[in-house]
């Protein structure tokens, strides 16, 4: 349903020295099943600090499918930015700069391993089960 493609550094073809502390990883989100929604990438708005960027969040689960806006919201004139909008929304891919590799491939395996909780939870709530008929 959902392929996720990693880009990073490669811990053995980049000397340590090389990379100091800083391991970018770079993941995209792609899908092969129709109707699928590959904004599964949670980011919570800065609106206090702008231009230091938004910080990624989680994977989404699907309620978060049904409720959370794609893309960044932009502020509303009269609107207050923490109070009158839902300050998190989803996008299809995210790169994240590590400390070291082990943290990027930590953050990668959490990941991946949230994406197939998602899988498992969006067909779950797709295979509905008649429990009761009301006749009035």
């Amino acid at each position: 349903m959902y392929k996720l493609i990693r880009s990073s550094l490669k811990p053995t073809a980049a000397p340590r020295a090389a990379c100091g502390r800083n391991w970018t990883l770079a993941i995209k989100v792609e899908v092969d099943e129709e109707g699928a929604d590959p904004n599964i990438l949670i980011f919570q708005r800065n609106v206090y600090h702008d231009e230091a960027g938004d910080p990624f969040v989680d994977v989404a689960d699907v309620h978060d499918l049904n409720f959370l806006p794609v893309g960044r919201c932009e502020d509303m004139e009269e609107e207050h930015p923490a109070e009158d909008h839902i300050p998190y929304y989803r996008s299809d891919h995210v790169t994240l700069d590590c400390f070291t590799a082990d943290e990027a491939e930590e953050i990668w395996k959490k990941i991946t391993g949230r994406v197939t909780k998602l899988v498992k939870e969006y067909h779950a709530a797709r295979d509905l089960e008649e429990k009761e008929v009301f006749n009035a």
